[in-house]
């Protein structure tokens, strides 16, 4: 439950220092870092910072258990429902921002969801239980993800409907298969292809449809 809370301020903090620097690059009219980025960049810098003191028990670029069956599976378990089940939502609505920059978006936010808040899970719970902690540990990062989902429309004082509900349902989903992905492989490159390839089928695969509607 500690261990939850101080996820969640952690989390909170960088939310906030997102939002302030977003002020800030507006207000003297300087973008460094594209505002979208930015909640993946405050990730990171917090990351740097854990890492220091946890470096020896945390693994994020091993190549020993990469290629094989099993993680093969979880690969495709996390990515082939949601985008079968998001692909034939809203397809008219397509995003107009460039699809490598929603990829690499995509991707940079395994940095806030696997390579810090998990590895805190992991850590934490690790030590207060050795069998229990690292599926404790993939359940609650998975949650919390949810709630800042649930938490965003409450803020933004919109209802909460089937579509988030069903959002925060596979996204869940992916954190479980992909969490245990992390956890087999020790490796952030993995996820990070996995949560892009989410994003470049799903638009990839609403384009087509659109196009066809369009000709039709």
């Amino acid at each position: 439950m500690i261990t939850y809370i101080v996820v969640s301020i952690v989390l909170s903090i960088i939310f906030g220092l997102t939002i302030l620097t977003e002020i800030v690059q507006n207000k003297v009219k300087v973008s460094i870092i594209k505002s979208r980025y930015l909640y993946q960049f405050w990730s990171f810098v917090f990351f740097v910072i854990f890492y220091i003191f946890y470096n020896e028990k945390i693994s994020f670029l091993n190549f020993d258990n990469v290629l094989n069956i099993k993680n093969l599976f979880l690969m495709c378990i996390a990515i082939i429902p949601i985008v079968l089940l998001t692909s034939f939502n809203n397809i008219n609505k397509i995003k107009n921002k460039r699809l490598s920059e929603g990829v690499l978006g995509a991707i940079l936010m395994e940095i806030p969801q696997r390579l810090l808040s998990q590895n805190i899970f992991f850590i934490f719970l690790s030590e207060i239980n050795t069998i229990l902690g690292v599926p404790v540990a993939i359940v609650l990062n998975g949650l919390i993800y949810d709630q800042f989902i649930i938490i965003q429309e409450l803020i933004n004082t919109r209802k909460i409907t089937k579509k988030i509900l069903l959002d925060t349902v596979l996204s869940f989903w992916f954190s479980i298969f992909i969490g245990l992905l992390y956890y087999n492989t020790g490796n952030i490159l993995l996820t990070m292809i996995s949560h892009g390839a989410i994003y470049f089928f799903r638009n990839l695969i609403k384009k087509q449809i659109n196009n066809r509607v369009t000709i039709d």
